[in-house]
């Protein structure tokens, strides 16, 4: 009965700081800019952004869960800061980008 009380409390508190983090992201959305970007949306990319990211969210917060369960958290950290420096490989492997040096400081 603790672990649940404890484990809601997290839930409560992880989702606090999702909403108060959209709280913040909202004034940038409604710029004379965005408003008109927003309106301009068809039914299909707002139903591809939203199942992009539940996709995205669920597979990487499952994919982190199921590492931290096999290694060591400092690994998964490690691992998890390395991630943009793969996102840049890999788009220079697989999308052909050229990448300048600007961008690679930024990754690094």
């Amino acid at each position: 009965m603790v672990w649940s009380r404890r484990h809601s409390a997290f839930n409560l508190c992880r989702y606090a700081i999702w909403g108060i983090a959209s709280l913040c992201l909202l004034p940038f959305i409604f710029t004379k800019k965005n408003r008109e970007i927003v309106k301009e949306m068809s039914w299909r990319e707002w139903l591809t952004i939203i199942i992009l990211g539940i996709t995205n969210y669920t597979l990487t917060q499952g994919a982190q869960f199921l590492a931290l369960k096999y290694l060591p958290a400092s690994t998964v950290t490690l691992l998890l800061n390395f991630t943009t420096v793969l996102v840049a490989l890999f788009s220079l492997l697989f999308l052909s980008e050229s990448l300048s040096l600007k961008k690679w400081a930024k990754a690094l």
